[in-house]
């Protein structure tokens, strides 16, 4: 059967360079595949956001399905405020981002009115 197999041109190869040209085609595909992985990423996407008054704010939203933020036209970051529950602008301090005082989307008035009730 050797003979025959050398007279008609066919190579038989070791099961082991088999394997190998396996492992390796197998290798560049996951590469292939890993490398055309990628996160779903927008830029300035218009979102509402609803403060518990019920009034409506228009932001952007940028960022992927992991890391997203609210932002102003201006890029200024909008947060919710854990203890209010209104959207308002991003205080920066040493430690964290918080909720600023100024609540996004209403006026000083309005505060000041809401004050005196």
């Amino acid at each position: 059967m050797k003979q025959v197999l050398q007279n008609t041109g066919v190579l038989k190869s070791s099961p082991l360079k088999t394997r190998g040209i396996y492992v390796i085609l197998m290798v560049l595909m996951i590469t292939i595949v890993i490398i055309n992985l990628d996160a779903a990423w927008f830029d300035d996407m218009p979102v509402t956001l609803k403060q518990p008054d019920g009034t409506i704010i228009r932001a952007l939203q940028t960022g992927d399905e992991f890391h997203n933020w609210a932002h102003d036209r201006n890029g200024y970051t909008i947060v919710r405020d854990p203890n209010t529950g209104y959207w308002s602008w991003a205080r920066e301090s040493l430690s964290n981002i918080g909720a600023s005082i100024e609540n996004k989307g209403r006026t000083k008035e309005q505060e000041r009115k809401e004050a005196c009730m």
